[in-house]
């Protein structure tokens, strides 16, 4: 599960927008009302003071459990750079078992943070060639990885992206997953790989 995690939260990319010319003060995306900044272990024990427990440890991420926007059962991770420096934080949601519920959550989630954020872009469509209309035939599309439901909020200091997986966190299930991108330390983990090549 963790595995999956972190190989979900790294095949978002990189922000694609420019990067900004520098202020003597970094401004930063929050997650959880705190920004995205600082060393991962500072980052986690902000998280810990708001109720989370750290899971695991793992490949330069930390897995934490907790209560995250009314979902009380949340995996959140939160990966850092070769520097140990934070630059993205996941979520991923409780297990889902039907369309309905799981629909439900993701446009709950959509349109609180429209409402915060304003309007995304949005792809929400099922791969098929047939349109699907109950919800045991949408909930098979999601399971054979046939829904492609998701939601991108650019601001100026980062990226938010929704979006429905059929992995959820036990087996048979699916799950909505939240990713914070922030700008500035996105820019330094990608000045990081150009040094590298």
């Amino acid at each position: 599960m963790k595995r999956l995690l972190i190989a979900i939260l790294l095949t978002l990319p990189l922000l694609a927008a420019p990067a900004q010319a520098q202020t003597t003060e970094e401004q930063h995306l929050e997650f959880m009302g705190i920004p995205i900044d600082g060393t991962l272990n500072a980052f986690a024990q902000k998280l810990q003071a708001k109720g989370m427990k750290i899971t695991d440890r793992e490949n330069g991420a930390i897995f934490l459990s907790g209560n995250f926007a009314g979902d009380n059962d949340c995996t959140i991770g939160l990966i850092g750079t070769s520097k140990n420096e934070i630059w993205r934080a996941g979520v991923i949601s409780s297990a889902y078992y039907s369309w309905s519920t799981l629909a439900d959550r993701y446009f709950t989630l959509k349109n609180m943070l429209a409402q915060k954020y304003g309007d995304p872009i949005s792809i929400e469509e099922f791969q098929v060639l047939y349109t699907p209309n109950s919800d045991r035939d949408k909930w098979h599309c999601v399971i054979m990885d046939q829904c492609n439901y998701a939601s991108t909020y650019i601001t100026e200091n980062g990226q938010i992206d929704l979006s429905i997986s059929n992995h959820g966190i036990l087996p048979g299930s699916a799950a909505v997953i939240l990713t914070y991108t922030d700008q500035a330390n996105s820019q330094n983990k990608f000045d990081s790989i150009m040094d590298d090549l």
